[in-house]
Protein backbone atom coordinates (compact mmCIF):
# COMPACT_ATOMS: atom_id res chain seq x y z
CA UNK A 1 0.00 0.00 0.00
CA UNK A 2 0.81 3.25 -0.39
CA UNK A 3 3.67 5.37 2.03
CA UNK A 4 3.54 8.13 4.18
CA UNK A 5 6.08 10.17 2.37
CA UNK A 6 7.03 14.43 2.29
CA UNK A 7 7.49 14.04 -1.60
CA UNK A 8 9.09 12.25 -4.32
CA UNK A 9 12.07 13.71 -5.02
CA UNK A 10 13.07 11.22 -8.02
CA UNK A 11 13.15 12.38 -11.54
CA UNK A 12 15.18 10.01 -14.03
CA UNK A 13 15.84 12.83 -16.54
CA UNK A 14 18.48 14.75 -13.97
CA UNK A 15 20.27 11.95 -14.40
CA UNK A 16 21.96 12.12 -10.71
CA UNK A 17 24.37 9.24 -10.01
CA UNK A 18 24.29 9.38 -6.00
CA UNK A 19 23.05 11.77 -3.14
CA UNK A 20 25.52 12.96 -1.24
CA UNK A 21 25.17 13.89 2.52
CA UNK A 22 26.25 16.56 4.16
CA UNK A 23 27.33 17.24 7.60
CA UNK A 24 25.02 19.45 10.22
CA UNK A 25 22.10 18.70 7.77
CA UNK A 26 18.67 17.44 8.38
CA UNK A 27 17.81 14.36 6.50
CA UNK A 28 14.62 14.06 5.28
CA UNK A 29 13.15 10.53 3.56
CA UNK A 30 12.84 12.05 0.18
CA UNK A 31 16.58 11.93 0.07
CA UNK A 32 16.96 8.27 1.33
CA UNK A 33 14.09 7.12 -1.07
CA UNK A 34 15.53 8.83 -4.20
CA UNK A 35 19.31 7.47 -3.16
CA UNK A 36 17.08 4.00 -3.44
CA UNK A 37 15.90 4.52 -6.50
CA UNK A 38 18.94 5.66 -8.08
CA UNK A 39 20.65 2.69 -7.26
CA UNK A 40 17.84 0.80 -8.63
CA UNK A 41 17.23 2.23 -11.70
CA UNK A 42 20.98 2.14 -12.65
CA UNK A 43 21.08 -1.34 -11.74
CA UNK A 44 17.92 -2.44 -13.68
CA UNK A 45 19.09 -0.26 -16.80
CA UNK A 46 22.67 -2.21 -16.64
CA UNK A 47 20.71 -5.54 -16.15
CA UNK A 48 18.58 -4.94 -19.68
CA UNK A 49 21.57 -4.03 -21.43
CA UNK A 50 23.42 -6.94 -20.55
CA UNK A 51 20.11 -9.97 -20.34
CA UNK A 52 18.50 -8.09 -22.64
CA UNK A 53 14.26 -7.50 -22.74
CA UNK A 54 13.44 -11.11 -20.44
CA UNK A 55 15.45 -14.33 -20.03
CA UNK A 56 16.13 -17.05 -17.26
CA UNK A 57 19.70 -18.99 -16.85
CA UNK A 58 17.77 -22.07 -15.83
CA UNK A 59 14.58 -23.65 -16.13
CA UNK A 60 12.50 -20.65 -14.00
CA UNK A 61 9.02 -20.38 -14.67
CA UNK A 62 8.88 -23.29 -17.63
CA UNK A 63 5.21 -24.99 -17.99
CA UNK A 64 5.58 -28.18 -16.57
CA UNK A 65 3.94 -30.88 -17.80
CA UNK A 66 5.48 -33.85 -15.76
CA UNK A 67 4.42 -34.14 -12.26
CA UNK A 68 0.99 -35.10 -10.66
CA UNK A 69 -2.26 -35.49 -12.40
CA UNK A 70 -4.13 -31.83 -11.83
CA UNK A 71 -7.34 -31.99 -10.37
CA UNK A 72 -8.92 -29.72 -12.65
CA UNK A 73 -8.78 -29.70 -16.27
CA UNK A 74 -6.49 -27.82 -17.92
CA UNK A 75 -4.17 -26.95 -15.30
CA UNK A 76 -0.84 -26.70 -14.72
CA UNK A 77 2.41 -26.26 -12.82
CA UNK A 78 5.13 -23.42 -13.12
CA UNK A 79 8.75 -24.64 -12.35
CA UNK A 80 10.68 -22.82 -9.55
CA UNK A 81 13.68 -20.93 -10.59
CA UNK A 82 15.08 -17.32 -12.01
CA UNK A 83 13.08 -14.91 -14.87
CA UNK A 84 14.61 -11.40 -15.86
CA UNK A 85 12.16 -9.38 -17.31
CA UNK A 86 12.60 -5.56 -18.40
CA UNK A 87 15.85 -5.95 -15.90
CA UNK A 88 14.31 -7.51 -12.85
CA UNK A 89 14.84 -10.60 -11.33
CA UNK A 90 12.00 -12.37 -10.71
CA UNK A 91 12.16 -15.91 -8.93
CA UNK A 92 10.16 -18.77 -7.13
CA UNK A 93 11.35 -20.73 -4.75
CA UNK A 94 9.19 -23.82 -5.87
CA UNK A 95 6.51 -25.48 -8.11
CA UNK A 96 3.10 -23.29 -8.34
CA UNK A 97 0.19 -24.45 -9.99
CA UNK A 98 -1.66 -21.81 -11.83
CA UNK A 99 -5.61 -22.96 -10.09
CA UNK A 100 -3.63 -22.02 -6.38
CA UNK A 101 -1.27 -18.84 -6.80
CA UNK A 102 -0.14 -17.43 -3.12
CA UNK A 103 0.03 -13.90 -5.14
CA UNK A 104 -3.30 -14.09 -6.71
CA UNK A 105 -5.47 -14.45 -3.65
CA UNK A 106 -8.34 -12.08 -4.78
CA UNK A 107 -8.47 -14.23 -8.35
CA UNK A 108 -12.45 -14.48 -8.01
CA UNK A 109 -13.09 -10.77 -8.41
CA UNK A 110 -10.37 -10.02 -10.81
CA UNK A 111 -11.14 -10.54 -14.78
CA UNK A 112 -8.04 -11.81 -15.74
CA UNK A 113 -8.61 -15.07 -14.12
CA UNK A 114 -10.05 -18.06 -15.93
CA UNK A 115 -11.91 -20.93 -13.76
CA UNK A 116 -10.58 -24.03 -14.84
CA UNK A 117 -14.29 -25.79 -13.28
CA UNK A 118 -16.27 -23.35 -15.94
CA UNK A 119 -17.18 -24.71 -19.43
CA UNK A 120 -14.71 -22.93 -22.12
CA UNK A 121 -15.04 -23.12 -25.62
CA UNK A 122 -11.29 -21.62 -25.07
CA UNK A 123 -8.51 -23.83 -27.22
CA UNK A 124 -4.87 -21.88 -27.53
CA UNK A 125 -4.10 -19.91 -24.70
CA UNK A 126 -0.84 -17.67 -24.08
CA UNK A 127 0.40 -17.93 -20.54
CA UNK A 128 2.56 -15.40 -19.03
CA UNK A 129 4.08 -13.71 -16.14
CA UNK A 130 2.64 -10.70 -14.68
CA UNK A 131 4.10 -8.11 -12.26
CA UNK A 132 3.24 -5.41 -10.28
CA UNK A 133 5.38 -3.33 -8.20
CA UNK A 134 2.99 -2.62 -4.47
CA UNK A 135 4.57 -1.32 -1.11
CA UNK A 136 3.72 -3.47 1.99
CA UNK A 137 3.14 -1.83 5.07
CA UNK A 138 3.81 -2.57 8.48
CA UNK A 139 -0.61 -3.10 8.74
CA UNK A 140 -0.23 -5.98 6.06
CA UNK A 141 3.09 -7.32 7.48
CA UNK A 142 2.95 -6.59 11.06
CA UNK A 143 6.87 -8.10 11.23
CA UNK A 144 7.85 -4.43 10.00
CA UNK A 145 6.59 -2.80 13.19
CA UNK A 146 9.34 -2.60 15.85
CA UNK A 147 7.30 -3.17 18.56
CA UNK A 148 9.95 -1.63 21.25
CA UNK A 149 9.10 1.75 19.96
CA UNK A 150 5.20 1.04 21.76
CA UNK A 151 3.25 0.96 18.18
CA UNK A 152 4.64 3.47 15.03
CA UNK A 153 5.42 1.89 12.17
CA UNK A 154 8.76 3.20 10.56
CA UNK A 155 10.00 2.26 6.97
CA UNK A 156 7.61 0.44 4.73
CA UNK A 157 8.67 -2.43 2.18
CA UNK A 158 8.79 -2.72 -2.21
CA UNK A 159 7.51 -5.99 -3.92
CA UNK A 160 6.93 -7.88 -6.82
CA UNK A 161 3.26 -9.32 -7.13
CA UNK A 162 3.60 -11.55 -9.58
CA UNK A 163 1.08 -13.77 -11.30
CA UNK A 164 0.87 -16.13 -13.91
CA UNK A 165 -1.72 -15.48 -16.50
CA UNK A 166 -3.71 -16.91 -19.23
CA UNK A 167 -5.04 -15.20 -22.07
CA UNK A 168 -7.65 -16.99 -25.28
CA UNK A 169 -5.96 -16.54 -28.60
CA UNK A 170 -5.99 -17.80 -31.85
CA UNK A 171 -2.57 -17.97 -32.27
CA UNK A 172 -0.31 -20.78 -32.72
CA UNK A 173 3.41 -18.88 -31.87
CA UNK A 174 4.69 -16.33 -29.44
CA UNK A 175 5.00 -13.26 -31.26
CA UNK A 176 1.45 -13.71 -32.87
CA UNK A 177 -0.06 -14.08 -29.39
CA UNK A 178 2.09 -11.06 -28.14
CA UNK A 179 0.50 -9.21 -30.71
CA UNK A 180 -2.78 -10.28 -30.02
CA UNK A 181 -2.12 -9.12 -26.49
CA UNK A 182 -1.17 -5.83 -27.04
CA UNK A 183 -4.85 -5.13 -28.38
CA UNK A 184 -6.07 -6.94 -25.27
CA UNK A 185 -4.03 -4.51 -23.31
CA UNK A 186 -4.52 -1.47 -24.92
CA UNK A 187 -8.30 -1.69 -24.24
CA UNK A 188 -7.23 -1.34 -20.49
CA UNK A 189 -5.17 1.76 -21.14
CA UNK A 190 -2.04 0.07 -21.52
CA UNK A 191 0.58 -0.22 -24.13
CA UNK A 192 3.31 -2.86 -24.78
CA UNK A 193 6.80 -1.64 -24.69
CA UNK A 194 8.84 -4.71 -26.24
CA UNK A 195 12.36 -3.40 -25.08
CA UNK A 196 11.20 -3.20 -21.69
CA UNK A 197 8.72 -5.34 -21.44
CA UNK A 198 6.74 -2.60 -19.56
CA UNK A 199 2.93 -1.98 -19.97
CA UNK A 200 3.41 2.04 -19.70
CA UNK A 201 0.06 3.72 -19.11
CA UNK A 202 -1.82 6.21 -21.76
CA UNK A 203 -2.95 8.72 -18.86
CA UNK A 204 -1.13 11.67 -17.94
CA UNK A 205 -2.05 14.69 -15.16
CA UNK A 206 -1.30 18.22 -14.99
CA UNK A 207 -1.47 20.24 -11.85
CA UNK A 208 -3.00 23.66 -11.35
CA UNK A 209 -4.56 26.44 -9.02
CA UNK A 210 -7.91 27.64 -8.85
CA UNK A 211 -8.14 31.07 -10.34
CA UNK A 212 -4.46 31.12 -10.50
CA UNK A 213 -3.63 34.95 -10.92
CA UNK A 214 -6.52 36.42 -10.54
CA UNK A 215 -5.30 39.22 -8.17
CA UNK A 216 -1.23 38.92 -8.79
CA UNK A 217 0.78 40.59 -6.05
CA UNK A 218 -1.59 39.29 -3.13
CA UNK A 219 -0.18 38.30 0.01
CA UNK A 220 -3.22 36.20 0.26
CA UNK A 221 -3.14 32.72 -1.15
CA UNK A 222 -6.87 32.22 -1.82
CA UNK A 223 -6.41 35.66 -4.01
CA UNK A 224 -3.55 34.43 -5.67
CA UNK A 225 -4.90 31.08 -6.15
CA UNK A 226 -2.59 28.81 -4.38
CA UNK A 227 -2.99 25.92 -1.63
CA UNK A 228 -5.53 26.89 0.77
CA UNK A 229 -4.69 24.02 3.58
CA UNK A 230 -3.20 24.67 6.52
CA UNK A 231 -0.49 21.71 6.29
CA UNK A 232 2.29 19.76 4.14
CA UNK A 233 0.63 17.51 2.48
CA UNK A 234 1.62 14.95 -0.67
CA UNK A 235 -1.87 14.51 -2.00
CA UNK A 236 -2.62 11.29 -4.04
CA UNK A 237 -4.90 11.14 -6.78
CA UNK A 238 -5.80 7.98 -8.75
CA UNK A 239 -8.04 6.96 -11.19
CA UNK A 240 -10.80 4.44 -9.72
CA UNK A 241 -13.22 4.25 -13.27
CA UNK A 242 -13.40 5.34 -16.92
CA UNK A 243 -14.26 8.65 -15.57
CA UNK A 244 -13.88 8.95 -12.26
CA UNK A 245 -11.02 9.75 -9.44
CA UNK A 246 -10.30 9.56 -6.38
CA UNK A 247 -7.94 12.00 -3.97
CA UNK A 248 -7.15 11.96 -0.40
CA UNK A 249 -3.98 13.69 1.91
CA UNK A 250 -1.01 11.50 3.41
CA UNK A 251 -0.70 9.97 0.31
CA UNK A 252 -3.58 8.19 1.17
CA UNK A 253 -1.92 6.01 3.02
CA UNK A 254 -3.76 5.29 6.22
CA UNK A 255 -5.17 1.45 5.87
CA UNK A 256 -6.59 -0.95 8.70
CA UNK A 257 -7.29 -4.03 9.15
CA UNK A 258 -10.91 -4.57 9.72
CA UNK A 259 -13.07 -7.92 10.17
CA UNK A 260 -17.25 -8.18 8.71
CA UNK A 261 -19.97 -10.59 9.66
CA UNK A 262 -22.44 -9.55 6.74
CA UNK A 263 -20.08 -6.73 4.44
CA UNK A 264 -21.64 -3.65 5.68
CA UNK A 265 -20.56 -2.90 9.72
CA UNK A 266 -16.57 -3.32 9.77
CA UNK A 267 -14.65 -3.66 13.14
CA UNK A 268 -11.34 -2.23 13.43
CA UNK A 269 -9.19 -4.38 14.55
CA UNK A 270 -6.46 -1.55 16.16
CA UNK A 271 -7.96 2.01 16.55
CA UNK A 272 -6.62 5.11 14.80
CA UNK A 273 -4.08 6.51 15.17
CA UNK A 274 -5.60 9.62 16.29
CA UNK A 275 -9.16 11.35 15.65
CA UNK A 276 -8.16 13.19 12.48
CA UNK A 277 -7.59 9.96 11.10
CA UNK A 278 -10.84 8.31 11.84
CA UNK A 279 -13.32 8.04 9.02
CA UNK A 280 -15.68 10.83 9.04
CA UNK A 281 -19.00 11.39 6.99
CA UNK A 282 -18.64 12.21 3.00
CA UNK A 283 -15.34 11.10 3.15
CA UNK A 284 -14.68 7.78 0.68
CA UNK A 285 -13.50 4.13 2.11
CA UNK A 286 -12.55 1.63 -0.03
CA UNK A 287 -12.58 -1.98 0.85
CA UNK A 288 -10.02 -4.17 0.05
CA UNK A 289 -9.31 -7.59 -0.78
CA UNK A 290 -5.99 -9.86 0.52
CA UNK A 291 -3.90 -10.21 -2.59
CA UNK A 292 -1.29 -12.25 -1.55
CA UNK A 293 0.30 -14.42 1.67
CA UNK A 294 3.60 -13.73 2.30
CA UNK A 295 5.94 -16.42 4.07
CA UNK A 296 5.07 -15.43 7.75
CA UNK A 297 1.33 -15.71 7.33
CA UNK A 298 0.21 -12.27 6.64
CA UNK A 299 -1.18 -10.70 4.10
CA UNK A 300 -0.80 -7.96 1.61
CA UNK A 301 -3.97 -6.34 0.62
CA UNK A 302 -5.31 -5.64 -3.20
CA UNK A 303 -3.96 -2.75 -5.12
CA UNK A 304 -7.83 -1.56 -5.55
CA UNK A 305 -11.19 -2.38 -4.17
CA UNK A 306 -14.74 -1.30 -3.85
CA UNK A 307 -15.78 2.45 -2.77
CA UNK A 308 -18.17 3.84 -0.43
CA UNK A 309 -18.99 7.35 0.53
CA UNK A 310 -19.81 7.43 4.11
CA UNK A 311 -23.02 8.72 5.32
CA UNK A 312 -21.60 7.71 9.12
CA UNK A 313 -18.56 8.55 10.63
CA UNK A 314 -16.38 5.53 13.00
CA UNK A 315 -17.90 4.92 15.99
CA UNK A 316 -14.88 4.56 18.41
CA UNK A 317 -16.68 3.31 21.50
CA UNK A 318 -17.42 0.41 19.37
CA UNK A 319 -14.46 0.41 17.25
CA UNK A 320 -16.40 -0.19 14.15
CA UNK A 321 -17.84 1.91 10.79
CA UNK A 322 -21.13 1.44 9.05
CA UNK A 323 -20.70 1.24 5.25
CA UNK A 324 -23.67 2.74 3.07
CA UNK A 325 -25.67 -0.41 1.32
CA UNK A 326 -24.38 0.62 -1.53
CA UNK A 327 -20.91 0.99 -3.34
CA UNK A 328 -20.18 4.51 -5.41
CA UNK A 329 -21.27 2.46 -8.36
CA UNK A 330 -24.41 1.54 -6.51
CA UNK A 331 -23.82 -1.99 -6.27
CA UNK A 332 -23.61 -4.25 -2.39
CA UNK A 333 -20.45 -5.14 -1.45
CA UNK A 334 -19.51 -8.53 -3.33
CA UNK A 335 -19.52 -11.91 -0.88
CA UNK A 336 -15.97 -12.31 -1.78
CA UNK A 337 -14.90 -9.35 0.01
CA UNK A 338 -16.02 -10.87 2.71
CA UNK A 339 -16.24 -14.18 3.04
CA UNK A 340 -13.28 -15.77 4.62
CA UNK A 341 -12.32 -18.24 2.90
CA UNK A 342 -12.07 -16.74 -0.40
CA UNK A 343 -10.73 -12.92 1.84
CA UNK A 344 -8.64 -14.39 4.72
CA UNK A 345 -8.20 -10.62 5.49
CA UNK A 346 -9.98 -7.13 5.21
CA UNK A 347 -8.23 -4.07 4.53
CA UNK A 348 -9.83 -0.47 4.85
CA UNK A 349 -8.38 2.44 3.22
CA UNK A 350 -8.97 5.94 3.29
CA UNK A 351 -9.77 8.66 1.12
CA UNK A 352 -11.44 12.59 0.91
CA UNK A 353 -13.27 11.98 -2.06
CA UNK A 354 -14.43 10.67 -5.77
CA UNK A 355 -15.18 12.38 -8.24
CA UNK A 356 -15.85 12.56 -11.54
CA UNK A 357 -14.12 13.97 -14.59
CA UNK A 358 -13.94 15.28 -18.16
CA UNK A 359 -10.75 14.52 -20.22
CA UNK A 360 -9.08 17.90 -20.75
CA UNK A 361 -11.42 19.49 -18.23
CA UNK A 362 -9.91 20.68 -14.80
CA UNK A 363 -11.38 18.72 -11.76
CA UNK A 364 -11.07 21.12 -8.11
CA UNK A 365 -9.63 18.39 -5.15
CA UNK A 366 -12.10 20.09 -2.61
CA UNK A 367 -11.31 23.05 -1.06
CA UNK A 368 -7.30 22.63 -0.73
CA UNK A 369 -7.35 25.12 -3.93
CA UNK A 370 -5.37 22.35 -6.32
CA UNK A 371 -6.81 21.32 -9.27
CA UNK A 372 -5.72 18.43 -12.00
CA UNK A 373 -6.32 17.84 -15.61
CA UNK A 374 -6.51 14.33 -16.90
CA UNK A 375 -5.63 13.46 -20.57
CA UNK A 376 -4.20 10.77 -22.38
CA UNK A 377 -1.19 10.74 -24.55
CA UNK A 378 -2.75 9.56 -28.11
CA UNK A 379 -6.52 10.75 -28.40
CA UNK A 380 -9.17 8.10 -28.26
CA UNK A 381 -7.56 5.37 -25.91
CA UNK A 382 -8.57 4.83 -22.70
CA UNK A 383 -7.22 5.91 -19.02
CA UNK A 384 -5.89 3.08 -16.68
CA UNK A 385 -7.60 2.13 -13.83
CA UNK A 386 -5.03 2.57 -11.03
CA UNK A 387 -3.26 4.84 -11.58
CA UNK A 388 -1.41 7.24 -9.16
CA UNK A 389 -0.11 10.26 -8.81
CA UNK A 390 1.73 11.99 -5.57
CA UNK A 391 1.61 16.09 -5.56
CA UNK A 392 3.36 17.45 -2.73
CA UNK A 393 2.42 20.99 -1.27
CA UNK A 394 3.28 23.60 1.09
CA UNK A 395 1.56 26.17 3.04
CA UNK A 396 4.59 28.12 2.77
CA UNK A 397 4.75 27.97 -1.05
CA UNK A 398 1.18 27.96 -2.12
CA UNK A 399 1.57 28.67 -5.80
CA UNK A 400 4.28 25.71 -6.32
CA UNK A 401 4.18 21.95 -6.26
CA UNK A 402 6.35 19.15 -6.41
CA UNK A 403 7.77 17.88 -7.93
CA UNK A 404 7.19 21.81 -10.02
CA UNK A 405 6.78 19.33 -13.88
CA UNK A 406 3.46 18.72 -12.39
CA UNK A 407 2.80 22.75 -13.24
CA UNK A 408 4.73 22.70 -16.54
CA UNK A 409 2.62 20.05 -18.42
CA UNK A 410 1.00 16.29 -18.57
CA UNK A 411 3.14 13.92 -16.55
CA UNK A 412 2.69 9.85 -17.02
CA UNK A 413 1.81 8.37 -13.71
CA UNK A 414 4.19 7.68 -10.88
CA UNK A 415 2.85 4.01 -10.89
CA UNK A 416 2.23 1.03 -10.64
CA UNK A 417 4.94 -0.08 -12.48
CA UNK A 418 3.81 -2.81 -14.74
CA UNK A 419 5.82 -5.57 -16.68
CA UNK A 420 4.89 -8.82 -18.88
CA UNK A 421 6.77 -11.66 -19.46
CA UNK A 422 5.42 -14.51 -22.34
CA UNK A 423 6.34 -17.93 -21.38
CA UNK A 424 4.28 -20.47 -23.70
CA UNK A 425 1.93 -20.62 -26.03
CA UNK A 426 -1.03 -23.82 -25.53
CA UNK A 427 -3.30 -26.16 -26.73
CA UNK A 428 -6.36 -27.11 -24.72
CA UNK A 429 -6.67 -31.37 -25.84
CA UNK A 430 -9.12 -33.03 -24.73
CA UNK A 431 -8.10 -36.52 -24.08
CA UNK A 432 -10.47 -39.60 -23.85
CA UNK A 433 -9.85 -42.59 -21.80
CA UNK A 434 -12.30 -45.07 -20.83
CA UNK A 435 -14.95 -43.32 -22.38
CA UNK A 436 -14.20 -40.37 -20.08
CA UNK A 437 -12.96 -37.10 -21.81
CA UNK A 438 -9.98 -35.43 -19.32
CA UNK A 439 -8.74 -31.88 -20.12
CA UNK A 440 -4.92 -31.34 -20.73
CA UNK A 441 -3.16 -29.14 -22.31
CA UNK A 442 -0.17 -29.36 -25.12
CA UNK A 443 2.83 -26.86 -25.60
CA UNK A 444 2.65 -25.34 -29.00
CA UNK A 445 5.66 -23.35 -28.62
CA UNK A 446 7.95 -22.02 -25.21
CA UNK A 447 8.38 -18.01 -25.05
CA UNK A 448 11.32 -18.31 -22.61
CA UNK A 449 15.03 -17.35 -23.68
CA UNK A 450 17.66 -19.01 -22.28
CA UNK A 451 21.00 -17.63 -21.48
CA UNK A 452 24.14 -19.40 -19.49
CA UNK A 453 26.04 -17.22 -16.83
CA UNK A 454 29.60 -16.34 -17.09
CA UNK A 455 30.64 -19.66 -15.83
CA UNK A 456 28.93 -21.95 -17.85
CA UNK A 457 30.17 -19.16 -20.99
CA UNK A 458 33.97 -19.70 -19.45
CA UNK A 459 33.74 -23.74 -19.10
CA UNK A 460 32.14 -24.30 -22.20
CA UNK A 461 34.77 -21.34 -24.12
CA UNK A 462 37.40 -24.25 -22.47
CA UNK A 463 35.82 -27.07 -23.99
CA UNK A 464 35.71 -25.25 -27.01
CA UNK A 465 38.84 -24.23 -27.05
CA UNK A 466 40.33 -27.87 -25.86
CA UNK A 467 38.40 -29.36 -28.70
CA UNK A 468 39.64 -26.88 -31.25
CA UNK A 469 43.11 -27.28 -30.04
CA UNK A 470 42.41 -31.26 -30.36
CA UNK A 471 41.46 -31.05 -33.66
CA UNK A 472 44.37 -29.18 -34.94
CA UNK A 473 46.69 -31.41 -33.47
CA UNK A 474 45.21 -34.63 -34.75
CA UNK A 475 45.44 -32.52 -38.18
CA UNK A 476 48.90 -31.11 -37.55
CA UNK A 477 49.60 -35.10 -36.84
CA UNK A 478 48.29 -36.05 -40.08
CA UNK A 479 49.69 -33.19 -41.93
CA UNK A 480 53.65 -34.57 -40.28
CA UNK A 481 52.93 -38.18 -40.86
CA UNK A 482 52.07 -36.95 -44.63
CA UNK A 483 55.44 -34.51 -45.00
CA UNK A 484 57.26 -37.76 -43.10
CA UNK A 485 55.94 -39.45 -46.11
CA UNK A 486 56.17 -37.28 -48.61
CA UNK A 487 60.25 -36.58 -48.11
CA UNK A 488 60.74 -40.49 -47.91
CA UNK A 489 59.47 -40.63 -51.30
CA UNK A 490 60.50 -37.50 -53.22
CA UNK A 491 64.44 -39.23 -51.67
CA UNK A 492 64.00 -42.91 -52.97
CA UNK A 493 62.26 -41.10 -56.14
CA UNK A 494 66.04 -38.63 -56.26
CA UNK A 495 67.90 -41.82 -55.62
CA UNK A 496 66.00 -44.07 -58.24
CA UNK A 497 67.13 -41.58 -60.60
CA UNK A 498 70.67 -41.54 -59.89
CA UNK A 499 70.59 -45.29 -60.15
CA UNK A 500 68.76 -44.73 -63.65
CA UNK A 501 71.22 -42.12 -64.57
CA UNK A 502 74.24 -44.06 -63.84
CA UNK A 503 73.43 -46.98 -65.28
CA UNK A 504 72.27 -45.22 -68.52
CA UNK A 505 76.25 -43.38 -68.32
CA UNK A 506 77.58 -47.23 -68.11
CA UNK A 507 75.59 -48.32 -70.75
CA UNK A 508 76.67 -45.29 -73.34
CA UNK A 509 80.46 -46.17 -72.67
Amino acid sequence: MSSDRARISYDEYRQYRAVVMQQGRVTVEADWNEAQQIVNEEIRKETLDFVGSSGTPDKGYAIDLTGQPMQLPFDFSVCPGTMYVGGLRAFLTHYIKYSVQQDWLDCSTDLDWVDLSAKSSIYNELIYLYLREQEVSAVEDSDLREVALGGPDTAQRLRLIQRIKRLSTEAQDCNDAMTIAAKKWETEGLHFDPHTMRLESWSTLKASFQDLGSSVGSSNPQANGGYLGADNQLIRVQISGSNKLLWGFDNASFIYRVDTKDGQTLHFQKRPVDASHQPKTNQVVEVLRSAAQLSNGNYIASATGKFFKLTVSYDSDTQSLKLPATDTDGKALPTAYWDQQQTPQIFLRVWQDELPFTPNMAVALGDTGLQVTLQTTSEGKLFHVGDYWSIAVRPSTSCEVYPHRYLVDFQPPDGPRLWVCPLAVIERVIEICGGKGTGTIKILESCQNHFDNLVKISISDRILNKTLQDILNQHQNILDQYKKTFTLSVISLIFSFLAILVCGLGFWR
